[in-house]
């Protein structure tokens, strides 16, 4: 028996957990139903939103969701006309803007943004913190102060005194109130949580964190709440960290809760082997819940590792429209090469589930006589000269192209959850070009 044929019965022996599930629940009016596991697309601006708005008209059915938006920016997103996204009723008396048509069926989530008080954000001048507390802003704005030899930020200092500043009860109210209201008024249909960033060697944000859960639960016993972790992945270093996190879940019986991972694109990283096989017992446990009271569990901001764990049995994961982490996710990479601009921007690849930037993609296509994707957009694209496209229509492609991908392969491995087949979509992981993240399976 060979070795892969080996991990697939190792894989297949352990999928109890599989199963496609709904969330139900009522917001504004509407009985929202999700169908589980589902992709949380991150929208970062209009121009996304808009692109968003337009695939979706061209489908009937697809598996997103949930909506997100980053609550700094989520008014400007969300607030102004979008302009050729209105929708005929049936009668064709009356129209209606499409996204609000779009977001009767499904969920809208505010993104916190906590984990900005750990690491520095660009476009710090345009973010709007109205509503928010006055602790959150003045760390922010102190972490992205220009250090200098003479007066260097103290980021770690920062970020512990923001979390020792919660230990107040008076401060934690204010905190859980302010972020729970400004997430309502922007329109969220669930609350996420706005718990502190935990690091491994942090242990009082967990702590913390815990607090902030269960006066959120007391504050607003009307609402759907997701019960959020904000994960250094750091707090995989040991097991230690990710097992005291499954024990607070374990005691509270959460019925849903968020996941999120800051750095976790390092698990594809050989020296991150141990990281990654913590993460895969915390996703064991996460199972065990799942089988014992119904728990929900949502990923945010991950790469190609969401198409993984949703295979291992996780409910969803969120991933910017692109299908790249957002930069204040990503640690500082060291000097880079200018690249021409025609190069610019990023695609997606199908069988491989990576980025490449244009200039390799060109590459590709010259070499196979054709782009390596037939989804509908890049059908009609086979014969463009990458070299001559504008940056604008490639990135209206590559949006589109991505949103296709997460399509089929949602749509894949739910017919496989669904009829217990599933050497097809564990192969499609074998075979892609993150062959770490394959170690979570088995």
């Amino acid at each position: 028996m060979t070795q892969t044929v080996k991990t697939v019965e190792a894989f297949k022996s352990n999928t109890s957990y599989f199963s496609v599930d709904t969330l139900e629940f009522k917001s504004k009016g509407f009985q929202k139903s999700i169908g589980m596991p589902s992709f949380i697309v991150d929208i970062q601006n209009q121009n996304e939103l808009n692109h968003f708005c337009q695939w979706v008209e061209t489908r009937e059915n697809y598996n997103v969701g949930f909506v997100q938006a980053p609550i700094l920016s989520a008014k400007a997103v969300l607030s102004k006309k979008r302009d050729g996204l209105r929708q005929e009723k049936l009668d064709g008396s009356q129209q209606e803007p499409g996204f609000a048509a779009i977001m009767r069926q499904k969920a809208l989530l505010i993104n916190p943004q906590i984990e900005l008080t750990y690491k520095t954000v660009p476009g710090l001048k345009n973010l709007d913190f109205t509503g928010l507390p006055k602790t959150f802003t003045e760390t922010i704005k102190a972490l992205n102060k220009k250090s200098t030899p003479l007066q260097p930020v103290d980021k770690k200092g920062l970020f512990l005194g923001y979390i020792e500043s919660l230990k107040n009860p008076r401060e934690m109210t204010t905190h859980v109130a302010n972020f729970s209201d400004r997430q309502l008024a922007l329109g969220a249909d669930i609350i996420q949580t706005a718990t502190p960033v935990i690091r491994d060697e942090y242990h009082d944000s967990l702590e913390v964190g815990e607090k902030i859960n269960d006066l959120t639960k007391n504050l607003y016993p009307e609402d759907v709440i997701l019960y959020t972790y904000n994960l250094h992945i750091s707090a995989f270093k040991t097991a230690k960290m990710s097992d005291e996190i499954l024990k607070s879940i374990n005691k509270n019986k959460y019925p849903i809760i968020g996941i999120r991972i800051l750095d976790a694109y390092n698990f594809d990283r050989k020296e991150y082997h141990f990281h990654l096989a913590n993460l895969k017992e915390f996703i064991e446990g996460l199972n065990h819940y799942k089988e014992n009271f119904g728990l929900h569990t949502l990923f945010f901001d991950l790469d190609a590792l969401g198409f993984f764990l949703i295979t291992k049995g996780m409910d969803g994961f969120s991933t910017a429209i692109n299908g790249e982490i957002p930069k204040a996710f990503r640690a500082g990479t060291g000097r880079t090469i200018r690249k021409p601009n025609w190069q610019m921007g990023k695609y997606f690849l199908y069988d491989k589930l990576i980025n490449v930037d244009f200039g390799t993609l060109n590459e590709i296509k010259q070499n196979n006589k054709g782009l390596p994707c037939f989804c509908e957009d890049c059908k009609s694209r086979q014969d463009l000269t990458l070299r001559d496209a504008s940056r604008e229509e490639k990135t209206i492609w590559s949006r589109r192209h991505y949103l296709n991908i997460v399509q089929e392969k949602f749509s894949e491995f739910k017919a496989a959850i669904h009829d217990k087949s599933i050497t097809k979509s564990f192969n499609t992981l074998e075979n892609s070009a993150c062959r770490q993240y394959t170690s979570v399976l088995i």
